[in-house]
């Protein structure tokens, strides 16, 4: 279970596929997919509407592909009532916002009356269990905290979408995932040390356990679902 969605794009499209499926999201032909990192999700979106999806985040990717239209800058700043699109996306972002009621608010301003925010995938991550546990477990939560990550992100998300005027419906994944590919892991460890969240004994000593185990089990609920203005 990562930090970033660089591992999770493949995991999760079975979860993401059933989700566009309950929303009918074909039948839409306006899509912002904020916070869109590599733009993976924004084009896999652009296939199933036909047409070219508005992808949002501060940095912009080495490709964006023919059926996204990159725009940079932050979710917060940008969002406005120029233009209203059918359907808001955004997987993995919403645990770094810190004044969530104020981001859902400007998005409700930029849906149209009978649009759908969708929240594709949020991680859990004050319930993580790490098996066996090197360290990193307490070490990524603390981590994730200094940097303004919100680990707690279903009630926060409950409560702000409330706040906000939405009308929210909730699924959440239940499954453990055995991780054999070191990458995974070490891109975990580097992610927290490149941020100031450990130091060089901290991170040598967690690489050093983590590569002792053949695999291990990483439990973290995925908070994911739909919502609609009220």
């Amino acid at each position: 279970m990562i930090s970033s969605n660089s591992f999770q794009f493949d995991r999760l499209k079975c979860l993401r596929q059933w989700l566009y499926r309950e929303v009918k999201i074909a039948k839409y032909s306006s899509v912002l997919d904020i916070g869109a990192g590599d733009l993976r999700i924004s084009a896999e979106i652009a296939d199933h509407i036909k047409h070219k999806v508005h992808a949002l985040d501060m940095v912009k990717p080495p490709v964006v592909p023919n059926n996204v239209v990159f725009v940079k800058g932050k979710a917060e700043k940008l969002l406005s009532d120029r233009e209203k699109f059918d359907v808001i996306t955004a997987s993995f972002f919403y645990f770094w916002i810190k004044d969530l009621p104020s981001l859902l608010g400007k998005a409700k301003k930029v849906l149209k009356k009978d649009g759908i925010l969708m929240f594709l995938s949020e991680p859990q991550f004050s319930e993580r269990v790490d098996t066996p546990d090197s360290g990193l477990n307490s070490e990524f939560k603390k981590g994730l905290k200094k940097m303004g990550a919100n680990p707690n992100i279903e009630k926060a998300l409950k409560e702000s979408l409330a706040k906000a005027g939405f009308k929210a419906t909730f699924f959440r994944t239940n499954e453990k995932v055995v991780i054999e590919r070191k990458d995974e892991i070490m891109e975990e460890i580097e992610f927290l040390f490149r941020n100031g969240a450990i130091n060089q004994k901290q991170r040598d000593l967690i690489t050093k356990k983590e590569l002792s185990y053949e695999s291990k089990e990483v439990f973290v609920p995925i908070v994911y679902g739909y919502a609609t203005p009220n």
